[in-house]
């Protein structure tokens, strides 16, 4: 009996040793692929607040507050993944004086409608991904149509590059900073009624969205 143990013991050392072996075996001819990276974490409630600690993004960050868009944005980032097309400050500083005085007037629908025109459901798209998507639907339920600049990047609404990608990714959530505020071409009316008394039943003509 304790040869046959002893046996059975030497056996089991041998095999093991020989487990090593194969596997360093394996490892030094680079055939074992490596471990998976870990999968990245929600944003969570996070994404507002990642928003307003990103440099640039101060005159975004004050606009979800003011549009209370930024509420919006977190309950759907916590059912669905989103993308966020973040209007850098120059681009808010280059939207006429009259109508960024107009967006902090209650009620806030006009500027609550340009902001969610901002945020994209249904994916979060990285800037490489973005490639392929031609049109998005954003927060309201608007499309929102992806255009292509001469080298190939995104071009969103014909107006917007993407400046700095994929500065927020998560798996919810991707934040693209750009250089233009998107203001959807159906809103102008909108704009004009509320912020100068214009009828939108009204023949007066209204400059394109590209020039606000």
């Amino acid at each position: 009996m304790e040869r046959g143990d002893g046996g059975k013991r030497l056996a089991a050392l041998i095999l093991g040793l020989a487990c090593l072996v194969g596997v360093a075996r394996v490892d030094a001819q680079g055939v074992a692929p490596p471990p998976p990276p870990p999968p990245s974490t929600p944003v969570g409630t996070d994404i507002v607040s990642l928003i307003c600690a990103t440099p640039g993004l101060s005159a975004f960050c004050n606009a979800l507050a003011t549009s209370r868009v930024s509420l919006e944005l977190l309950q759907n980032v916590a059912v669905q993944r989103v993308t966020v097309f973040a209007a850098n400050d120059a681009a808010f500083g280059n939207v006429r004086a009259d109508i960024k005085a107009c967006f902090g007037k209650e009620p806030i629908d006009v500027l609550s409608q340009v902001v969610a025109f901002h945020i994209a459901t249904g994916g979060n798209y990285t800037a490489a991904e973005l490639g392929a998507v031609y049109t998005l639907t954003t927060l309201h339920g608007m499309p929102l149509m992806m255009g292509r600049n001469v080298n190939g990047s995104p071009l969103i609404e014909g107006t917007a590059s993407i400046v700095s990608p994929d500065v927020i990714h998560a798996v919810n959530a991707t934040v693209h900073i750009i250089d233009d505020v998107l203001v959807p071409e159906n809103l102008v009316r909108n704009i004009w009624e509320e912020c100068f008394g214009v009828p939108a039943s009204s023949n007066t003509p209204v400059p394109p969205a590209s020039t606000i």
